[in-house]
């Protein structure tokens, strides 16, 4: 990879392995914008840091906000399991009455949102059977319900003596598009990411945009030639644009680090056969389940398997509206860039052979622009992106109401 920004200017020949340099792309004077492309659990976070980790580079995502996440006691969760031991103390913290955001911490871990990791706890906490908990799962309207209890039980046949994490991270989803109070920030003891939030009240969405641009314009805060990367899920035109926009004023060069894009590479017509890295490997859903369980075994972080298997559509979809794009125009032999060029133009930019990019007269606009839907119930771009509704009513004992596909986010 170059010094400055991360770029590798050596690609490698897939049919004979010999290293060659690629004189097509010149070393760029800035650092580059890097945009991921791929669903929750896909790799996305590993291929930035190594991307990033000689360049001085930073990785801006809305998940990283202050507020998104608030991690609760694991207890919290299974208080009213069955056959569970354990016990809520007085030093508990958060405690369940602590109000975030005009909602106390016991409700939201009440809420219907949490129908799948709440079961997913109990059964890997063996505080209900197999049987119970496929019923449970099943009787959701989940359609992952097949992959996600088969992902479970092999996960316990593997790990017999398997423990659940001291912590669970509790979302709050209005932290997305709604200012979050300095005071109940720091009621909780958490920390703005960006400093120069601590000004004013502002959403998770707006503090990692600002904090996005003004790494990218300022030069006492961010060198102009170290990278950034946008590494959140991406799997609409519509969640890139920021950085679109960003790199369009900035002159700074854009690549996507896209979930297959190997695979998309290899169906880009008239190219060279030279595939470049920081592609992402295409796998399947239940291969993205079964990491999200591990993920939430050592870290108490959980992504419905609903809003995983939604957000892998979608990029598959993307990825494969830009290998039809890149296949309608002729130009460089180079598969990837061509890749990483109808990508840009889907999305309503024009990326120059040095992958420097223009806004063309339809930017802003593509799949509405940022500002559309706003405030609804659906869908949002963050590293982890949730999407879906919640359905049922309460929970009590071992049971909760029914589940139905994931969690409803605000739109972005």
């Amino acid at each position: 990879m170059g010094d400055d920004d991360g770029w590798s200017a050596v690609t490698t020949n897939k049919h004979s392995g010999a290293r060659i340099a690629n004189h097509e792309r010149r070393k760029p004077r800035k650092g580059t914008i890097y945009i991921t492309v791929g669903p929750q659990c896909g790799g996305k976070t590993t291929a930035v840091s190594q991307v990033l980790k000689d360049n001085g580079g930073v990785d801006v995502t809305i998940d990283d906000q202050a507020l998104v996440y608030v991690k609760v006691p694991t207890d919290y969760f299974l208080r009213n399991a069955t056959g569970y031991n354990g016990g809520i103390t007085t030093k508990a913290y958060p405690p369940v009455t602590e109000p975030i955001l005009g909602k106390c911490v016991g409700d939201r871990v009440k809420d219907v949102a949490n129908n799948e990791m709440f079961y997913v706890l109990q059964r890997l906490g063996q505080h209900i059977s197999e049987s119970d908990f496929s019923q449970l799962i099943r009787g959701s309207s989940n359609r992952t319900a097949d992959i996600i209890v088969e992902a479970v039980e092999e996960m316990i046949r593997c790990n017999p003596s398997l423990r659940l994490p001291a912590n669970v991270d509790l979302f709050v989803v209005e932290s997305i598009f709604k200012p979050r109070p300095k005071e109940v920030i720091t009621s909780l003891g958490l920390k703005w990411k960006y400093s120069s939030s601590q000004r004013c009240s502002i959403s998770a969405l707006d503090e990692a945009t600002e904090e996005f641009k003004v790494h990218a314009m300022n030069e006492r805060v961010h060198p102009p030639v170290s990278p950034l990367s946008w590494g959140n899920t991406n799997s609409r035109t519509r969640e890139f644009q920021t950085p679109l926009q960003v790199a369009a004023q900035t002159g700074r060069p854009v690549e996507f680090i896209v979930f297959g894009g190997r695979d998309a590479c290899d169906k880009i017509q008239n190219t060279d056969g030279q595939v470049v890295e920081n592609c992402l490997p295409q796998v399947d859903l239940k291969t993205l389940i079964v990491r999200n369980l591990n993920r939430f075994v050592s870290t108490g972080r959980y992504i419905p398997t609903v809003a995983i298997a939604d957000t892998l559509t979608r990029v598959t979809e993307l990825v494969n509206s830009a290998v039809s794009q890149a296949n309608r125009e002729s130009g460089s032999a180079d598969a990837k860039f061509r890749l990483d060029a109808a990508l840009v133009k889907v999305a309503g930019f024009r990326m120059k052979p040095d992958r420097t990019i223009v806004a063309t007269n339809r930017s802003g606009d593509s799949n509405g622009g940022r500002g559309r839907g706003r405030g609804g119930r659906g869908d949002y771009g963050g590293r982890g992106g949730r999407n879906g509704r919640g359905g049922g009513s309460g929970r009590g004992g071992r049971g909760r109401g029914s589940y139905h596909g994931g969690r409803g986010r605000g739109r972005y």
